[in-house]
């Protein structure tokens, strides 16, 4: 078997070498999906600014079944239009009903220089996180910003929204597990891509009960 082995790598090399490369990239292929599988078995996702709410509105989705030809049944579900957003209202609605301590909303602010999301910092109080350095902000010109973005509180910190620069004093670090900065509320309610409204994707509103 071996000579045999032997004279058609000799004869037939091109082959070969051909058959041994699909074969190592199959096993590349097969390996990487498999650690692609396990992680996702072992991954857990964690809250991170909604971390100690009791309540989460969650974004609105629109379900539809259908029936294969097989017999088998596919849900197939597409978010609404504008991300899910929810009246900000709501959030005053929820903290009316009984038992609730506190609720927010989320006025997401996307951040393009650095990448970020803005949030007001009514939603850090739901993050069960302390304040690692410096105070809340209390200005307009003011934000907390997350460890990851590399500043202290007095620092300066430049900031693109909505293709406009602006520079904010940091009056405070704090550890989200993300890319955060956090403004006054009024000013995430300006800075809002959707002014009067919470963008619930992002998980909001929060309600504590009390």
């Amino acid at each position: 078997m071996t000579r045999l082995a032997a004279r058609l790598l000799r004869h037939r090399g091109g082959p070969a070498v051909a058959t041994l490369l699909a074969l190592l990239a199959g096993v590349t292929i097969l390996v990487a999906m498999g650690t692609l599988v396990e992680s996702g078995l072992r991954w857990r996702p964690e809250p991170r600014l909604w971390a100690t709410a009791d309540l989460v509105v969650a974004h609105r989705t629109l379900s539809q079944q259908t029936r294969e030809f097989g017999g088998d049944t596919t849900t197939s579900t597409v978010a609404l239009p504008e991300g899910g957003t929810v009246d900000a209202a709501l959030v005053d609605r929820v903290r009316r009903l009984p038992g609730v301590a506190d609720a927010t909303g989320d006025d997401r602010v996307p951040i393009g220089v650095p990448p970020a999301d803005g949030h007001g910092w009514a939603t850090y109080a739901f993050a069960g996180r302390p304040v690692s350095t410096g105070v809340a902000p209390r200005a307009d010109d003011e934000v907390a910003v997350d460890v990851r973005l590399g500043v202290s509180p007095g620092d300066r910190i430049d900031l693109v929204v909505g293709g406009v620069a602006r520079s904010y004093r940091v009056s405070a670090a704090v550890d989200t597990g993300t890319d955060a900065v956090f403004f006054t509320d009024a000013q995430a309610a300006r800075l809002s891509a959707h002014p009067g409204r919470v963008a619930s994707t992002d998980g909001g509103p929060f309600a504590r009960v009390g």
